[in-house]
């Protein structure tokens, strides 16, 4: 599911190959980024970045203890890549956080931090 991260790389819309893994992020799961979004991004020269599901849901746990939220998985992704060291930040650096969307019980199992990779079920996802 990192199809806007290839897109981006690429200069052209490249759609999610068959067979992709499952993800928490279901707020992100499209088969082909938006070509309205792609356009405004890569006049941008906008660069993308990928996070795991243990990352995004280490991100969902730090916005809980440290901000007192509660995000959904594909609005944690942003935070993710910067706490992953995948994003530098930098001064007037913005990271949006979105959604409270989430399966209570999967919820709980992030906050305890019992969220083994690829294990989306947790989230509230179909195995």
């Amino acid at each position: 599911w990192d199809d806007m991260r290839r897109s981006l790389e690429a200069s052209w819309i490249e759609p999610v190959g068959p067979n992709p893994p499952p993800t928490a992020c279901d707020a992100l799961q499209t088969k082909e980024v938006s070509s309205l979004t792609f356009d405004v991004l890569s006049r941008r020269d906008a660069t993308g970045h990928a996070v795991s599901e243990i990352e995004t849901a280490a991100a969902q746990r730090w916005a809980a203890t440290h901000l007192r939220l509660v995000i959904e998985p594909g609005g944690a992704v942003a935070l993710a890549a910067l706490l992953a060291g995948r994003v530098a930040p930098e001064p007037g650096m913005l990271v949006l956080l979105s959604g409270g969307n989430v399966d209570l019980v999967g919820y709980a199992a992030v906050l305890g931090g019992n969220v083994p990779a690829e294990t989306p079920a947790l989230f509230g996802e179909p195995a």
